[in-house]
């Protein structure tokens, strides 16, 4: 299967309360960017907050907040 994008809502999932991800989930957005899919975070938080967590993981793109 192909996927075009991987949206994921983010708020107490891929992000914790502290702005942190857990482990590993690090590592398995990484992993879809590196296949070329995009990894689309979805948020109720600010862009900034959102670019800022996309920076520590090591990814950029688009972000739904």
């Amino acid at each position: 299967m192909i996927y075009g994008a991987v949206l994921c809502e983010s708020d107490g999932s891929v992000l914790a309360r502290e702005h942190a991800h857990p482990a590993g989930t690090s590592e398995a957005v990484r992993a879809v960017s590196r296949a070329g899919v995009p990894f689309v975070p979805v948020s109720a938080r600010s862009p900034g907050g959102v670019f800022r967590v996309q920076e520590q993981v090591g990814i950029a793109g688009p972000v739904v907040c």
